[in-house]
């Protein structure tokens, strides 16, 4: 378990360091705020919304539950949290404490990004926000749909994505969704630098090693094989890098990024590495807290420990709660985020709304 916590800050880096510099400088005294994961094409649409409504954002790491993102959430003290993207990207777990913590969620999202990408445009619609213009990106290219965004909150447009042809379509045009009525768009135009090339290789090589601690052994053989090819993959990039071939090193280090979301899919299906992770993570947050009193300390200590023999056995809707108890008895009060504390009662074992 201990082992693990060089690669928890490497996490924290990845999806903290970008994401909350830009992501959290909009909005400001909102009782709503948008929760999205770290995938490049959600975030994107967040940060559309965020542009468009003023709502703050907390990103979180793509599939995978953190503590310090639902206490980062509550205190920013919302009444209501926007959830935008599917339930494989930010998981269940966030809505269910946010829920029990009397705080409503919706979920902007689907089984893919384009699926959340038109339910975050129905979305503003039923806020009010009608985009007449239209922006179209590939959604599975991150530079694309980073310049999409620039474009489109300077022209006050929709960002739209479009998917890349599969095998059984001949002409090799763009995917246009069904619930576009445009024909024959123009893509925005994306010129991969070296500095392109660089910062995706490291972003998907970081994701990669942290999973490898993540996985605290040897994985089975799906999660091996996407492994496997995710290092293949990125072998391949940096040696296109190298030769100066910088698109075609983005474009492999794009498709390892695919190979480690995947991975890290099939990771947090195994309930033994979820709980493993679980309290590491916790662990890593008490390092970052404010001094607590003898008997606050005494009694994290005794929560972490009912948190780790809930988990050992199994009981994960008890373990749940005392998650909860920490994250709003602790984590949020003295721990890294700062900022107003709204006044949510810390709840005990059996006070908790679960049901939700």
């Amino acid at each position: 378990m201990k082992k693990l916590a060089s690669f928890v800050i490497m996490l924290m880096l990845l999806t903290w360091g970008a994401a909350f510099s830009t992501a959290t400088a909009s909005g400001g005294g909102s009782d709503t705020v948008i929760l999205v994961s770290d995938n490049s094409a959600d975030l994107v649409m967040a940060e559309l919304v965020s542009n468009l409504t003023g709502y703050p954002i907390v990103v979180a790491p793509w599939g995978i539950y953190d503590p310090g993102v639902t206490a980062k959430v509550l205190s920013k003290s919302p009444r209501k949290v926007i959830i935008i993207g599917g339930p494989l990207a930010v998981l269940p777990d966030y809505a269910a404490d946010l829920n029990a913590s009397n705080v409503t969620v919706i979920r902007w999202g689907g089984r893919t990004r384009y699926d959340t990408n038109r339910d975050v445009i129905k979305g503003l619609r039923e806020l009010g926000i009608n985009l007449k213009k239209q922006v179209f990106a590939v959604g599975s290219d991150p530079a694309c749909v980073q310049t999409a965004l620039k474009l489109a909150l300077e022209e006050r447009a929709a960002v739209v994505y479009l998917t890349k042809p599969t095998e059984n379509i001949s002409n090799g045009k763009l995917v246009v969704p069904q619930w576009v009525n445009v024909s024959g768009p123009e893509v925005v135009k994306v010129k991969v630098t070296n500095w392109t090339a660089e910062m995706r290789i490291k972003e998907v090589e970081g994701k990669l090693n942290f999973l490898l601690g993540f996985i605290n052994g040897t994985p089975g053989e799906v999660l091996g094989k996407y492994v496997d090819d995710a290092k293949k993959l990125l072998a391949e990039a940096k040696e296109a890098y190298a030769r100066g071939n910088y698109a075609e090193a983005y474009r492999l280090a794009n498709l390892a990024g695919e190979k480690v979301e995947l991975a890290i899919k099939q990771a947090a299906l195994d309930p033994n590495v979820k709980a493993d992770f679980d309290v590491s993570l916790m662990e890593f947050y008490m390092h970052g807290m404010k001094p607590l009193t003898p008997e606050q300390q005494e009694e994290l200590q005794k929560l972490m420990k009912e948190l780790e023999e809930a988990l050992k056995n199994h009981d994960y809707k008890k373990a749940r709660r005392i998650r909860l108890i920490i994250i709003t008895r602790f984590l949020r009060v003295y721990g890294r985020f700062g900022g107003f504390i709204s006044p949510i009662i810390s709840p005990n074992l059996n006070d908790l709304n679960l049901d939700k």
